[in-house]
C-alpha cells in the first residue's frame, strides 16, 4: 500500500490599501464688497485631512498670506480673484473664487431738498444721490441730529 502525503500550502496574500485623506478646500470672506482701503477677514473652511500649510493669494499683487484665517486690506478699486492652497502631509489642493472681491471708490454723496409749507407745519423732502456712481448698489443713511436717523435715498422730516 502506497501512502501519499499531500501537503497543502496556503499562500495568504495580504493587500494593503493605503487610503489617504483628501482635503476639500473652501473659504469665505466676511464681506465681498468694500470701499478702497477696506479690510476683509478670510476664513478657511477646508475639511478632510489635517491642514498644516495655507497659502492665500488675494489677486491684488500684494503680499500673500500663510496663516489659516488672514485679514487683507484692498487699497485700489477693482474686482479681485482669491485663491487658497491648503496642504496636508498627504495632499495639496487649491480653491479659486474668480471675481470674488469687489472694491469700489468711496462715493461722493450729495443731496437736494424741496420744502413744502402746510401750516401749521413745514415739511422738507431730502433726496440723496451719488455723484461717482458705479455698478453696485448703495445704501443711504441720514443723521439729522443725535436722536434722528433714517435710511433710504429719499426721506422727509419736519
Amino acid at each position: 500500500m502506497v501512502k501519499h502525503l499531500i501537503i497543502l500550502f496556503f499562500l495568504n496574500i495580504f493587500f494593503v490599501n493605503f487610503i489617504f485623506s483628501q482635503i476639500n478646500v473652501n473659504f469665505n470672506a466676511d464681506t465681498t464688497v468694500i470701499c478702497e482701503g477696506g479690510i476683509i477677514q478670510f476664513t478657511d473652511l477646508s475639511v478632510g485631512d489635517t491642514v498644516f500649510n495655507w497659502q492665500w493669494t488675494f489677486g491684488d499683487g500684494e503680499t500673500d498670506s500663510f496663516i489659516q484665517n488672514p485679514v487683507h486690506q484692498y487699497n485700489y478699486e477693482g474686482v479681485y480673484t482669491v485663491s487658497l492652497t491648503a496642504s496636508s502631509s498627504n495632499a495639496t489642493q487649491t480653491k479659486t473664487k474668480t471675481n470674488y472681491i469687489k472694491v469700489r471708490k468711496f462715493p461722493d454723496a450729495d443731496f437736494t431738498y424741496t420744502d413744502t409749507m402746510f401750516l401749521p407745519s413745514y415739511l422738507l423732502y431730502f433726496h440723496g444721490y451719488v455723484i461717482n456712481k458705479d455698478f453696485l448698489p448703495y445704501k443711504y443713511y441720514w443723521n439729522f441730529n443725535q436722536y434722528s436717523y433714517s435710511q433710504g435715498n429719499t426721506i422727509d422730516t419736519i
